[in-house]
């Protein structure tokens, strides 16, 4: 369903405080009309029409402002992301060094989403919800559209990371994060994840863009 500016802050409102709510349209004067190395986050909630087919509307109100209320701040307040979508159980988000208003390297950014894709997983699950994460990494174009019948002014991520973290998270399982194997010395560094995940590894074969190697990291 489309709606206006509005009527799309009014059901955010509903779910969770609109101080842990921060669009990509936040500082949008340094980014619209520019690309940049970015990072992409795509978090799915997993047991949310299992929830709607056994809770009542208000509690499933109640249900969805807890989980935006635990994922958002994660994002946002303590790693730096900016929310570009925002859909019921689906929650994107950028990291990017376009941010001008941040002083970030590439390399901040990618440990910056990594970190905050394993602490998303960790606080869901501990508090009964289950989710999957894919990340994706690349050149993003930021676009400013208002010139074109819209309902209302936005900037819009456009890439391959975009596509592609879409893509891993459609096969990704229950609390998995799945991320490219090119920065899996992250994960080879990272003694502490060894300690409550498992790791695999896989190719994934997509029509578009060819072979991808990935790793899947599993919450135990």
């Amino acid at each position: 369903m489309i709606i206006g500016k509005a009527q799309y802050e009014e059901y955010l409102s509903n779910f969770t405080d609109k101080k842990v709510f921060f669009s990509i349209n936040e500082g949008e004067n340094y980014i619209k009309n520019t690309n940049a190395s970015s990072v992409v986050l795509s978090l799915k909630l997993c047991n949310l029409y299992g929830a709607i087919n056994t809770l009542k509307q208000k509690t499933i109100n109640s249900y969805l402002k807890n989980f935006y209320s635990k994922s958002l701040p994660i994002i946002s307040n303590k790693y730096g992301g900016k929310v570009d979508q925002i859909s019921a159980q689906y929650i994107v988000a950028v990291f990017s060094d376009n941010f001008k208003f941040r002083n970030t390297t590439y390399s901040d950014i990618l440990k910056d989403a990594y970190s905050c894709a394993k602490e998303l997983i960790t606080t869901l699950k501990a508090n009964k919800y289950y989710a999957n994460i894919s990340i994706a990494m690349g050149n993003l174009c930021f676009c400013q559209v208002s010139d074109t019948e819209v309902l209302f002014d936005e900037v819009v991520c456009v890439g391959e990371p975009m596509i592609l973290a879409n893509k891993l998270l459609n096969i990704a399982n229950a609390n998995e994060i799945l991320i490219p194997e090119n920065i899996s010395d992250m994960v080879y560094a990272d003694n502490e994840l060894r300690v409550s995940w498992s790791i695999t590894s896989q190719t994934c074969n997509f029509s578009d863009v060819g072979n991808y190697y990935i790793k899947r990291l599993i919450k135990l």
